[in-house]
């Protein structure tokens, strides 16, 4: 699969850059304050002002291969109970590292005889996207964050045009993450945005922000994870989370079972994510179903909505 020619990102004035902001980017009245939008560029208190004339124009890409990049969420194997991520639904235990693993590698199957290339951030169960083994002597999340941030890295050093990051949703925890299955299932996916209290403190995270501020990747992930859940729906009958409310103290409604969360990957991994929650382990049609063929119907799922998305007229193929 060949890139064509991405169409121009739309023309940066105040009135572009403030209705991003403020529709997905900001989540509290605090990050207001710390940000200034004018006719002429944006500032970031501890940042110098970026003016919309000095950011550069989007150049058409060579013709090459479509570069794709997948993040089986978390970790699986031994890690699976540190991270709690490990359910036993009914009789039946579900990692949900585990099941991220399967869809990646047959979605990355489906992909390279596709012809696009493809990246995976890890490739085992029980592992990360760094070489550092947890060591027991910290909380596991220092070590997650940790790991998170060199999964962006890695992503953002291959330079995909798109990334999906795979999850499974899991309805209700319960008690040491024992697990009644319930009669719900619903799908969605979290993109950048949704900036809350205290989540613009450091330098890094005041650029990524301004990153999002000045291009299209919001938009683009927007558009992608509509395609993505569309297929979900389609494909798996998962229907999409329509509740507007859903996390609402950490999200912004980006769309239908679309919602801007402001996570470690979403932040920091540059151009279109979409950070699938792919279907509920725990509901009654699926706890069994994942333990036969479902990853790799979830994988074909990914794959449908990924081809559609490059069907858009945002890009045009050159043989």
């Amino acid at each position: 699969m060949l890139l064509g020619t991405l169409l121009l990102a739309s023309v940066l004035t105040a009135n572009v850059v403030e209705t991003r902001f403020q529709k997905y980017l900001c989540n509290d009245a605090s990050i207001n304050e710390l940000v200034k939008i004018d006719n002429e560029g944006v500032t970031i208190e501890g940042l110098e002002k970026v003016r919309y004339a000095s950011v550069p124009v989007k150049q058409n890409k060579p013709l090459r291969k479509i570069k794709i990049a997948i993040d089986p969420g978390h970790f699986g194997g031994d890690y699976a109970k540190l991270e709690h991520r490990s359910f036993l639904v009914g009789s039946v235990r579900l990692q949900e590292g585990d099941l991220t693993l399967k869809t990646a590698h047959k979605l990355r199957e489906l992909l390279v005889n596709a012809g696009y290339d493809v990246f995976m951030t890890r490739e085992m169960p029980g592992q990360g996207a760094s070489s550092e083994m947890y060591d027991n002597e910290e909380p596991f999340k220092a070590y997650n964050i940790r790991d998170l941030k060199e999964r962006a890295r890695l992503i953002n050093a291959y330079g995909p045009d798109l990334t999906v990051c795979i999850h499974y949703n899991i309805h209700s925890g319960g008690e040491g993450n024992v697990c009644a299955p319930v009669p719900h299932n619903f799908c969605c996916a979290f993109v950048p945005g949704g900036f809350g209290e205290g989540e613009l403190v450091r330098l890094e995270d005041k650029g990524d922000l301004l990153r999002l501020l000045l291009t299209d990747d919001l938009e683009k992930s927007i558009e992608l994870s509509r395609c993505i859940l569309a297929s979900f729906e389609k494909n798996l009958g998962v229907p999409c989370q329509t509740n507007r409310s859903h996390l609402k103290h950490i999200c912004k409604w980006a769309g239908r079972g679309i919602f801007a969360r402001n996570l470690v990957l979403t932040r920091k991994i540059a151009g279109p994510i979409c950070y699938g929650e792919t279907l509920c382990m725990d509901s009654e049609e699926e706890y069994l179903a994942l333990t036969r063929n479902r990853p790799h119907e979830a994988a074909f799922a990914y794959f449908n909505g990924i081809e559609s998305y490059l069907a858009e007229p945002s890009y045009s193929e050159r043989p």
